[in-house]
C-alpha cells in the first residue's frame, strides 16, 4: 500500500514537471519567436479601428501635439484611413522595459477617435532610425512605413496650426 502511494506521488510529480517544462518552452516561443503579419484590427486593443471613419486625430511628438478633425483637415484624416487599411504588423521582439515600473514614455503617439472608440498607437525610434510600434510587452514592425504616415501628417498639421518648432 505504501509502495503504491509513493509510486503515485512519483508519477504525479513527473507529470507536473513535464507540464511545467512545456509551459516554459511555450512561453519562450511566444516571447522570442517573431510573429506573423496581421492587419491592425487583429490585435485586441485595435478591434474595431477599421470599422468606422476616423473623426479626430491627435498626433504627439515629444512635448508637442496637434489635433486634426474631419472638418479642418480631411486630407490628413483620409491619409490615415488609407494607411491603416493597408497596415500590417509583425511582432519583432519583447520590450523588457515594459516590466519596469515608472519607465519613460514613447517618442511619438497617435490617438485616433472613431465612431466606435478611441485608439492609441505608440511609435518608438530605436538606434539607427529603426521604427517600432509598441504595445504591451512587444515591439512590432510595419509591412510598409508609408502606411503609418506619422511624420508627414504631423509636419503638415503643425504647419497648418502655425507651430514654428516641431
Amino acid at each position: 500500500m505504501a509502495k503504491t502511494r509513493s509510486k503515485a506521488k512519483t508519477i504525479f510529480l513527473r507529470v507536473l514537471l513535464i507540464v511545467l517544462a512545456v509551459l516554459v518552452v511555450l512561453g519562450c516561443v511566444i516571447t522570442w519567436v517573431p510573429g506573423f503579419w496581421h492587419r491592425i484590427d487583429f490585435f485586441p486593443q485595435y478591434k474595431g479601428i477599421l470599422d468606422s471613419p476616423i473623426t479626430e486625430i491627435t498626433l504627439r511628438h515629444g512635448g508637442y501635439w496637434v489635433t486634426v478633425t474631419e472638418q479642418t483637415d480631411p486630407d490628413i484624416i483620409d491619409r490615415w484611413e488609407e494607411g491603416l487599411n493597408q497596415l500590417e504588423l509583425q511582432k519583432t521582439r519583447l520590450d523588457w522595459s515594459y516590466f519596469i515600473p515608472f519607465r519613460s514614455g514613447c517618442n511619438d503617439e497617435v490617438t485616433l477617435q472613431t465612431e466606435t472608440g478611441t485608439y492609441s498607437i505608440s511609435c518608438h525610434m530605436i538606434l539607427c532610425d529603426t521604427k517600432q510600434i509598441f504595445f504591451g510587452p512587444f515591439f512590432l514592425t510595419a509591412n510598409d512605413w508609408e502606411n503609418f504616415p506619422f511624420e508627414e501628417t504631423y509636419s503638415l498639421a503643425a504647419q497648418r496650426q502655425g507651430m514654428e518648432e516641431y
